[in-house]
C-alpha cells in the first residue's frame, strides 16, 4: 500500500523567488564619458548664435594667448538637443596642448572674465554680447545617476583634507547648484547645495557672500556637470552679457572683427 501522499503547501506558502534588481541606466549624451570637459553656454533664446558667439570670444582670447595661432579647432559646439536655452562648447585638450593652448576650462574661464571685467588683455574693448548670457566652465561631466560618487572624487582631488601649506588659510567656498532640463525633477536646490558642501572636508570655510572658489554643479537632462571656478560673486556669476553692459556704460566697444560675430543670426 503507497503512502499518502502529503498535501500541497498552499499558495501564500510558496518559497518565494528572489526578487532581482536590475537598474536600467537611461542612454546619455556621448559626452558624459567622464573625460569631456568645456563650456555650458546659457542663453535666454537663440543658443545656436550663442554657441558661434561664445566659440568666437574663447577662439579670440585665446589665439592671443598662444602668440596668435590658430585656436578655432580647440573648440566644438555640441548640441544638446533635449535642453532649452542651453549649448554645450566641447574642448579639446588635445588640440590645445598641441599648440600651447590652455586646457583647463576654469582657468580659461577665469583668465578671460577677469581680461572683461578688468579691461585689459585681449578682450579689453568690447561690449555687450547678443545672445551669450553665462559662459561657465565644466571641467567634468558624468550620467545624473552617477553625480554623488563622481562629485566625492572630484571634489576630494580639488579640496584635499591636508593643505599644501598648512600655514596659509584655507580658501572659502561656496556651492551653486543648477538644474538645466525639459521635464527636470526640480529638486530642492538648498537641499542639493548642502550634500555638495557636506563633501567638503571641515576645515574649509562656508562664505556665501565672499567665495574664493565656489563648486559650480549643474544638472543637464540626464548628465551632470561640475567644476570649481574662481571669483563667482566678484565677476558676475560668469555672465558675459552683464560683464559687456557694464564696461558699454564705461565706453568700452568690441573691435569690428568681433562686431561681426556679434551680429550673427
Amino acid at each position: 500500500m503507497s503512502e499518502p501522499v502529503g498535501e500541497c503547501p498552499k499558495l501564500d506558502e510558496q518559497p518565494q523567488m528572489a526578487q532581482e534588481t536590475t537598474t536600467i541606466k537611461e542612454p546619455v549624451h556621448p559626452i558624459a564619458d567622464g573625460t569631456s570637459c568645456g563650456f555650458l553656454v546659457t542663453a535666454p533664446r537663440h543658443k545656436h548664435s550663442a554657441a558661434n558667439e561664445a566659440i568666437y570670444l574663447l577662439t579670440a582670447f585665446c589665439t592671443q594667448g598662444t602668440g596668435n595661432q590658430d585656436t578655432r579647432s580647440c573648440f566644438e559646439e555640441v548640441v544638446l538637443p533635449d535642453v532649452s536655452g542651453c549649448e554645450f562648447i566641447k574642448l579639446n585638450t588635445e588640440k590645445c596642448a598641441e599648440i600651447g593652448c590652455e586646457v583647463s576650462p576654469s582657468k580659461i574661464g577665469f583668465e578671460l572674465m577677469g581680461s572683461l571685467d578688468s579691461s585689459k588683455g585681449p578682450c579689453e574693448r568690447w561690449n555687450a554680447t547678443k545672445d551669450i548670457a553665462r559662459l561657465l566652465p565644466v571641467e567634468r561631466i558624468c550620467a545624473r545617476v552617477d553625480k554623488h560618487d563622481t562629485l566625492k572624487d572630484f571634489i576630494a582631488h580639488r579640496f584635499p583634507e591636508t593643505l599644501e601649506d598648512p600655514s596659509a588659510p584655507p580658501p572659502k567656498f561656496s556651492v551653486q547648484y543648477e538644474e538645466h532640463s525639459t521635464g527636470a525633477l526640480h529638486v530642492e536646490h538648498d537641499v542639493q547645495a548642502k550634500i555638495i558642501a557636506d563633501m567638503v572636508p571641515a576645515i574649509y570655510p562656508v562664505d556665501i557672500r565672499n567665495p574664493e572658489y565656489t563648486i559650480l554643479v549643474i544638472d543637464v537632462s540626464n548628465m551632470c556637470m561640475m567644476s570649481v571656478v574662481k571669483d563667482w560673486n566678484k565677476l558676475y556669476h560668469y555672465n558675459v552679457n552683464m560683464l559687456g553692459r557694464v564696461h558699454q556704460l564705461a565706453g568700452y566697444r568690441l573691435p569690428a572683427e568681433i562686431d561681426e560675430s556679434v551680429n550673427m543670426q
